[in-house]
């Protein structure tokens, strides 16, 4: 991820460590680089770094109004769709095909 990510990654490890969960810090840090990997492979980094900063902006909005519930379901909202734009592609790739019934596939029996 080029410029645009570096301050989604900072926004995340600032969040958790100014929460005081340095736990979540931790884990955002190894999750930062699988994300990196994904979407450089998906060729969706541009595009989702912009949606990111939007989310990111939201949170911060909410915060900054001191309303920390409608943060915290912003943030919640992000996770769960960055979630699904990163694995929904990867787990399609480990599903087998259906199976093919002998006998059809468009042509008449006769």
């Amino acid at each position: 991820m080029g410029a645009q990510g570096a301050p989604g990654r900072a926004s995340h490890r600032l969040a958790a460590r100014a929460a005081g969960n340095y736990r979540l810090a931790r884990l955002i840090d190894a999750t930062n680089l699988l994300v990196r990997v994904l979407r450089q492979l998906a060729g969706t980094e541009l595009g989702a770094s912009a949606s990111c900063a939007r989310s990111h902006v939201a949170v911060a909005g909410a915060l900054l109004d001191g309303v920390a519930p409608e943060a915290a379901s912003l943030m919640a909202t992000h996770v769960r769709e960055v979630g699904d734009a990163m694995l929904g592609p990867v787990a399609e790739l480990g599903r087998p095909e259906p199976a093919r019934r002998p006998g059809l596939g468009g042509r008449r029996a006769g």
